[in-house]
């Protein structure tokens, strides 16, 4: 209770909260009673001394997690400083479980390596992480989205990571936590440079081999816009080099449909199947916003709910990022040349639309300069979000 009340005070008066806060762990540290009653409180503690010692901070979209104080006197500020190595940097025996939970870097410390941004960010599943916990949650958040940012490597356990980050997001009840989860999500998809997980791509691997399954069956839909648009797909994957090879895998390994394919993988197939989609690049090109008035990122594209959302979707995403057949594109071929049956089979898309999703936002090298993908970052994050209030 007090220490709620000294992290309330510190809004107002950092110089006194600093001026109690320095005798009140140097005391605590003394004694063993007073080390283990101090203990459960060293996190806390420790990130208002070095949100004082900040001082004047501002909470933005560079925010670094600091509590947002207003400036102190040089002297608080020394005596907070003070408060950061006693508790941090060089804390006592009694005092350096605790202090492990902190990511000592952002203290002034040598770094942790093994350090987890979990043990500081309290419960995921919390919507309201309560006065005490919302700064270590902060600092955590803050903390992980500057070390995705590097790009070092993929942490240990990104799929938990993703997970814990998706569920604050969606139940966090402080916009803070909420922006700042988000953005650690947007850093999560780009961290690397780093090579692709094994598992990550054996789940890219089951998508198009589920995709190439549908689009098979697809060719001798009765409904004939979806059997049109199978054709268009399979064509444009047949002429991709890349695409090509996932096709006729999936050919081999499906004993009732795969028979339809081999006739798209003939050389004068793909060939004239290469000429067509240059020919439809050059028009679409030539048609420029005129062939969709709507544009790929319109609301009508995500409300109302309906049975042909995720095809209005995943159509709007694809072509948003490769539609203009600029550089300024995705980065999956295989989504590219499917979106003429997303476009057409609900069904399709619906299956297709997480990988779409991932592609459209995952940060990659060269984002600074992408217009579209900055585009489709933003459309997901805004329209799913709203999407997602009314489920």
């Amino acid at each position: 209770a007090a220490l709620r009340i000294l992290a309330d005070a510190s809004r107002e008066d950092p110089d006194r909260v600093a001026a109690l806060l320095e005798p009140l762990v140097a005391s605590c540290a003394s004694t063993s009673r007073g080390r283990t009653a101090l203990a459960p409180l060293v996190p806390l503690c420790a990130i208002l001394a070095a949100s004082i010692r900040q001082g004047g901070g501002v909470v933005d979209k560079d925010d670094a997690g600091w509590m947002p104080l207003p400036a102190a006197s040089g002297v608080s500020k020394a005596a907070a400083a003070r408060v950061v190595d006693a508790l941090v940097v060089d804390p006592p025996a009694g005092l350096r479980d605790a202090a492990a939970r902190l990511p000592r870097d952002r203290f002034g410390g040598a770094a942790a390596p093994d350090w987890r941004w979990r043990a500081l960010a309290d419960d995921p599943d919390a919507a309201d992480a309560g006065p005490l916990e919302k700064p270590l949650r902060a600092l955590a958040l803050s903390t992980l989205r500057m070390r995705l940012a590097r790009r070092d490597a993929a942490p240990r356990d990104a799929p938990e990571t993703a997970s814990a980050l998706l569920r604050i997001c969606r139940r966090s009840d402080d916009p803070r936590e909420r922006g700042l989860a988000a953005e650690c999500l947007g850093e999560l998809g780009g961290v690397a440079a780093a090579p692709v997980p094994a598992d990550a791509n054996a789940e890219r691997d089951e998508t198009r081999s589920r995709a190439c399954r549908f689009l098979f069956r697809a060719l001798v839909s009765d409904d004939v816009a979806v059997a049109d648009a199978a054709v268009a797909a399979t064509r444009l994957l047949a002429a991709e080099p890349g695409c090509a090879d996932v096709l006729q895998d999936a050919a081999d390994n499906d004993a009732a449909y795969g028979g339809l394919c081999p006739p798209f993988l003939e050389a004068k197939a793909v060939h004239h199947a290469s000429i067509a989609a240059e020919d439809a690049a050059k028009d679409a090109e030539k048609r420029g916003v005129a062939e969709d008035a709507a544009g790929p990122w319109a609301d009508g594209r995500w409300a109302p709910r309906d049975g042909r959302w995720p095809s209005r979707v995943a159509d709007g995403l694809l072509k948003g990022l490769y539609g203009d057949g600029s550089d300024a594109s995705g980065a999956d071929a295989f989504l590219e040349r499917c979106r003429p049956l997303a476009a057409a089979a609900p069904a399709f898309a619906t299956l297709l639309l997480p990988a779409v999703v991932y592609d459209a936002t995952a940060k990659r090298r060269g984002d600074d300069t992408n217009s579209q993908r900055r585009r489709a970052r933003d459309a997901a994050r805004n329209q799913l979000s709203a999407r997602l209030e009314t489920v």
